[in-house]
């Protein structure tokens, strides 16, 4: 699951290099898709994204049932170059992020943005499966721990996770490219109190995005659910996700190690 967060948090880094380097990481210049949440995580998913995809907002309504208890999640979140804003419109709080891990990877020349999502994903434990049609889309399939990919044109059709018993897929049953987005979904609102927060810790934005996604359930209720669905199973670790300079690693072109 921690996997899962690394990549969609690095994939975010991607997409605004490519706009630090006046490149078009899409082919269409906006998009709008809508996501449906299926199985032990219910609702509806926007994804805008404009300017191809140097600005994204997220509008996400879902209910997350979990150990017995239901989670109503009503989220909206902007990204616009290096800046990210995140906020609920019901509590009225959010956060600031500056992705200063991005600002500390462009300082070295040489990056290399067409490498990259291949060994990110072998990096984290990812590994190329085939190809399957979703949606009428041909897509790429990337299978890691506990969660599969699917993906075309860098945009995830289809996502499958499956931990501790639970299953979520969340499946793209509708985009169009190439369409008028309403600018104002790219609005930061004047009546919410966002709270600013810095990190140059990869693992810590992993871990701070994934508290906000109300995915961190405590040990205490982890290893409640494992030992009583098997008590003679054997923990399985997940490879360790790697830290800013193994990032950058990733980046660099053949014979610059």
């Amino acid at each position: 699951m921690k996997n899962l967060f690394v990549v969609v948090l690095l994939l975010v880094c991607l997409q605004i290099q490519a706009q630090e380097r006046k490149v078009k990481f899409y082919e269409f210049e906006t998009a709008i898709i809508e996501y449906t949440y299926e199985g032990n995580e219910t609702g509806k998913q926007m994804l805008y994204l404009d300017d191809y995809g140097w600005r994204q907002s997220e509008w996400t309504n879902t209910v997350h049932k979990a150990f017995g208890q239901k989670t109503e999640k009503k989220e909206i979140k902007v990204t616009d170059g290096i800046d990210i804003w995140q906020w609920s419109p019901i509590t009225k709080m959010g956060t600031k992020t500056r992705n200063t891990v991005l600002e500390s990877m462009l300082e070295d020349p040489s990056f290399d943005p067409q490498i990259y999502a291949k060994k990110l994903m072998e990096s984290l434990g990812f590994n190329y499966v085939g190809s399957e049609e979703v949606k009428g889309k041909n897509c790429d399939i990337y299978k890691g721990p506990g969660s599969t990919i699917w993906v075309w044109n860098g945009i995830a059709m289809k996502t499958e996770i499956k931990i501790l018993g639970q299953k979520t897929v969340w499946t793209a049953t509708k985009m169009e490219t190439n369409v008028t987005v309403p600018l104002a979904k790219f609005d930061i609102p004047n009546d919410i109190r966002f709270g600013e927060q810095q990190s140059n810790d990869p693992m810590e934005l992993m871990m701070k995005a994934m508290e906000q996604e109300g995915q961190i359930e405590t040990d205490e209720a982890s290893q409640s659910y494992e030992e009583e669905e098997d008590p003679q199973a054997t923990e399985t670790e997940e490879p360790e996700s790697p830290n800013l300079n193994e990032l950058k690693k990733l980046f660099k072109k053949p014979g610059k190690r």
